[in-house]
């Protein structure tokens, strides 16, 4: 990811908007893939978050849109709920 990063893929999409706690940029180089989909789309730790956010949120990233979703405040949460779909 960090040559991807560095290669200017995502120089468009910076000074977008945060959301949610999370900062309006193509991709951080503070943003820890945690899983990967197999389609370019992943979670990840946020350890960068706007100034709204919390430090470790999980967001889920999806790569044809330049979206992020914030999906949990932090990792043990996102597990918690995780486990929890599988029990369904």
């Amino acid at each position: 990811m960090k040559d991807i990063f560095e290669s200017g893929v995502f120089e468009d999409m910076e000074g977008a908007s945060s959301v949610n706690g999370i900062k309006g940029e193509g991709w951080n180089l503070k943003w820890i893939p945690i899983i990967d989909l197999g389609n370019g789309d992943l979670y990840f730790l946020d350890l960068d978050p706007a100034e709204d956010g919390k430090f470790g949120q999980v967001v889920q990233y999806w790569h044809e849109d330049i979206e992020v979703q914030k999906e949990a405040n932090n990792f043990t949460e996102w597990f918690s709920n995780f486990t929890d779909q599988l029990e369904q």
